[in-house]
């Protein structure tokens, strides 16, 4: 497991737990989320709060699964892991795009592609 995520899932008490989620958060998640984001969607400017939004979100969900279950995913790189969920919503900009399909908008990303990109493939 990434270093960073260590103090969260090491954490016996709700104080304590929601201290590093926080420190986790705020210091190394929602900043690279956001850097992801204003490069993804350039030109774009007022789809960007949305977005990161979005991925803040979504995140939290998958800190929440992975600390009420530690062998659900094993992340190794959790910078990486971070940016491939900021990369995610970019469906934000394609949502009225004649080119893309109904099955690609609003799709999550399969669990196996968010693992490949935190450098990390299947069990």
């Amino acid at each position: 497991m990434h270093t960073l995520l260590v103090p969260y899932l090491g954490a016996v008490d709700r104080v304590s737990e929601d201290a590093h989620l926080h420190e986790l958060l705020q210091t190394h998640a929602f900043p690279l989320i956001r850097r992801v984001v204003v490069a993804r969607l350039a030109g774009l400017e007022q789809d960007v709060e949305d977005v990161c939004s979005e991925a803040h979100l979504e995140l939290l969900l998958w800190l929440r699964r992975l600390k009420a279950n530690p062998d659900l995913i094993k992340i190794d790189d959790f910078p990486a892991y971070t940016s491939a969920i900021a990369v995610v919503p970019d469906r934000a900009q394609h949502q009225d795009d004649p080119t893309r399909s109904d099955h690609d908008a609003g799709e999550p990303v399969p669990q196996l592609a968010l693992q490949d990109l935190a450098g990390r493939g299947p069990r």
